[in-house]
Order: C-alpha cells, then structure tokens, then sequence
C-alpha cells in the first residue's frame, strides 16, 4: 500500500506489529519508519535475513538475530537497551548518516555483531556500545569493518578502510 497522503506534518512515532509470537522470521522486507519502529516488538526468537532498516534511536526489537541485513543509521542509539539473550548482527552493514558518535544502545545489554561493516562519511567516526557502560553490560564483535568515506580540506574523495575494529 503506498500513499503521498499523510496523517499530519507532525513527525509521529509507531510500533510496527506488536506481538507476544516466538519463532518469528522476516525475509527481504525493507522496514522504513524511523522513529522507534521496532518492527516486531514484544517477540522472541525473531529472524531478520536480508533485510533493511532506517533507524532513529529506539527503532529495533531488543532482542533478535539480523543476517545479511543493511541499516541506514540516522540517530546514533538504534537500541534503547537489549533483553535476554540480545541481539546478534550476522554479515551486516550499518551505513551511519548523522554527525555525532554512533553507539548500539542507549543502556547496558548484550549484542553480538560478526562479519559486519560500518559505513561513514566522516574522518573520524567513533563506534561504541553504549555511552557509559555498566556492569551489565555483554557485547561481543569480531571481524568488524569500518569504511570512511569523505572530502579532505580540499575536496578531494578519500577513503579509509580499518579491519577488526574493537567496538569499546
């Protein structure tokens, strides 16, 4: 269903299906709502393979396993915090499209990323967990890649390319 009309000018926030479900898959869905989307939220064991978000803070499901997926980052917490056994990111990439440091969470929890890449248009582009980490705090990365693409002082195009990067 596609509409030009809208509701209001406002920007406005909504839960994209709230469930009590187990065992929940997505295949190639693309999930365009940026403000706390979290698409399934309320469910456990849910499975995203190859699919795309756009996120502001707060946008995914606090505990889920993301293969093969990409995510337009637009606030710099997609997280508010993880749950149970977390989130686990398999072979994804995470284009980041705001100005300010990226983390995963806004509070402690536990995510897991493997084999994925970060994407950013700035120099210097810090990738953390969460802003103040606590003792609750579990997260695991490896085989992380982090690309810098962007114009020097002179506007010349300049790429950087780090391999397993440590998230802090």
């Amino acid at each position: 269903c596609s509409s030009d009309l809208k509701r209001t000018t406002t920007i406005t926030q909504s839960q994209l299906c709230l469930t009590n479900g187990s065992r929940i898959t997505a295949d190639n869905c693309r999930f365009i709502s940026r403000l706390n989307s979290c698409p399934f939220v309320g469910g456990t064991r849910i499975f995203f393979n190859d699919c795309y978000f756009e996120c502001t803070d707060d946008s995914l499901p606090t505990s889920a396993v993301y293969l093969n997926c990409g995510f337009g980052l637009y606030a710099s917490r997609p997280f508010y915090n993880t749950t149970g056994t977390g989130s686990v990111f398999l072979n994804c990439d995470f284009y980041i499209n705001h100005n300010s440091a990226q983390y995963l969470c806004k509070f402690d929890g536990t995510v897991t990323i493997i084999d994925s890449t970060f994407h950013s248009y700035r120099e210097e582009q810090y990738i953390g967990w969460v802003p103040s980490p606590g003792k609750q705090l579990r997260c695991y990365s490896a085989n992380i890649t982090v690309v810098r693409e962007y114009e020097d002082a002179d506007g010349n195009r300049q790429e950087k390319t780090e391999t397993n990067y440590q998230l802090d």
